[in-house]
């Protein structure tokens, strides 16, 4: 059910129940209450984009109030200053009323987004391979992601970064319930800006014989036999990342040969002289210039 704005309706009131093929799954998107997807969107892009309701007020032609109300999701706003708003912010219709999680305007990227749920700014970046050192870059994006072994290497690093925030939370929580239970005199501002560092050497000892007892329950309680070992997880990544660059290598070797950079290598590899290197190098700067002048003619 879409209803847009008329005379007699002035909101926008929103029901949409759809899937997306392969991509973004809603059951159900409502517009309407606080924690309704436009209301939320609407704050955060604010946020963002750090616009006060004034300033979006003045931008829309509307009273304050209305953008207070738009914000905390009590007023709908009508199809006019619906399209003001998207249009202020520069985002798509589609990620005001919930159907996309990409605020991208660019077809193609909310189709990509769409489709594989990555986020603008994983999109933007890929661009950036993309359009970086010519041709070759995003070869070498499509090689490591690709590789045999990348799957356990992103597995790995998903718990690591689930392990890093949790444990960061379990010790910062914890903390503040030892100061609180052992009643200690400490300034909140200088508590949350030193922490730990905040105790003299008795208390920090004694923090840390209680922070590892209680780490081992709650490791046992959340069904987690291995320890917390940051430091060894970020060691099990670097090696795992040699891993899938060696497999990346391997499966691409023959490819990999007709790489200029590479090929200016091993060029330089089988200079003798220093008539040798001045060739090589006369040769690859004229590689150069020809691959440049091609990426402009193709941009034009």
């Amino acid at each position: 059910m879409l209803r847009i704005a008329s005379k007699k309706c002035t909101a926008i009131q929103v029901q949409v129940k759809q899937t997306f093929r392969g991509g973004l799954k809603m059951s159900e998107v409502i517009i309407i209450g606080h924690d309704g997807t436009f209301a939320t969107r609407l704050r955060k892009l604010m946020e963002e984009h750090h616009t006060t309701q004034k300033e979006l007020a003045e931008k829309v032609g509307i009273s304050r109030q209305a953008i207070s109300q738009y914000a905390d999701g009590s007023v709908q706003p009508n199809i006019e200053k619906f399209y003001k708003i998207k249009e202020y912010f520069k985002v798509s219709a589609d990620y005001l009323l919930g159907k996309t999680n990409s605020e991208s305007t660019e077809i193609d990227d909310i189709a990509i987004s769409n489709k594989l749920g990555l986020s603008d700014g994983a999109i933007h970046t890929i661009k950036k391979i993309k359009e970086r050192e010519l041709n070759w870059g995003i070869n070498y994006f499509n090689y490591f992601v690709s590789a045999k072994r990348f799957t356990g290497l992103f597995i790995s690093i998903r718990q690591y970064m689930i392990d890093a925030v949790s444990e960061h939370e379990f010790e910062e929580n914890f903390f503040k319930k030892y100061v609180k239970e052992n009643n200690l005199c400490i300034n909140e501002e200088e508590l949350s800006i030193y922490g730990v560092k905040t105790l003299d050497l008795d208390n920090s000892i004694e923090f840390f014989k209680s922070l590892k007892l209680e780490k081992r329950k709650w490791t046992a309680n959340i069904g987690r036999l291995d320890k917390f070992d940051i430091k060894y997880d970020l060691y099990k990544i670097a090696e795992e990342i040699k891993d899938v660059l060696s497999d990346a290598i391997h499966e691409n070797y023959e490819e990999l040969l007709l790489i200029d950079d590479i090929q200016k290598n091993i060029m330089f590899f089988n200079c003798e002289t220093e008539e040798d290197y001045m060739e090589a190098d006369a040769i690859q700067s004229e590689i150069y210039l020809n691959q440049f002048l091609e990426s402009s003619e193709s941009q034009d």
